[in-house]
């Protein structure tokens, strides 16, 4: 048993961890036509003459789009197993071949947060979620995953723009 079976978590885990796979499933299928529709752009354009430039503007895209999701329930559960529940597969070769195919053809990839600047994300710590050191902590390890999911979001913005000399 985890630690928050007494909150009444356990008994409702075959339901979170399918809508999690659910929602891990959608973000895969909308991450990878996105890129679909990135390359084919990148394509498109690099049948024009003169510079090619792209401009991409977004608040970013895991390479990984489930993994956020199950690293959030692994940590509020203190389960490393549910990391491994992640239905997705990890899209690297994907944007790596959009960058080789840019690169090839002289297109460049600049690359801007839609954010524009931002802090590191975190959660408001309120007189509720602070009665217990044990919810302190949790709030603590939620938000450094919510962290590094945010700026891994960036990672793929980042090497587009890199790899084909352009500016993130």
């Amino acid at each position: 048993a985890n630690k928050h079976s007494d909150t009444g978590c356990g008994p409702y885990m075959p339901e979170i961890l399918t809508l999690a796979r659910n929602a891990a499933q959608e973000r895969d299928t909308l991450t990878r036509s996105f890129l679909i529709n990135l390359r084919s752009l990148a394509e498109q354009l690099s049948r024009m003459p003169g510079r090619r430039v792209l401009i991409v503007a977004s608040d970013g895209f895991s390479l990984q789009p489930g993994r956020p999701l199950f690293e959030m329930i692994s940590t509020f559960t203190d389960q490393v197993k549910y990391t491994s529940y992640d239905p997705t597969s990890y899209l690297s070769s994907e944007i790596s071949g959009i960058a080789r195919l840019a690169t090839s053809r002289n297109v460049t990839f600049y690359t801007l947060d839609s954010r524009g600047l931002s802090a590191q994300p975190g959660i408001d710590i309120s007189d509720k979620l602070t009665e217990t050191r044990n919810q302190a902590q949790d709030l603590a390890k939620m938000t450094s995953t919510i962290g590094t999911s945010v700026i891994e979001k960036q990672d793929p913005m980042n090497f587009l723009a890199q790899a084909t000399g352009g500016i993130f």
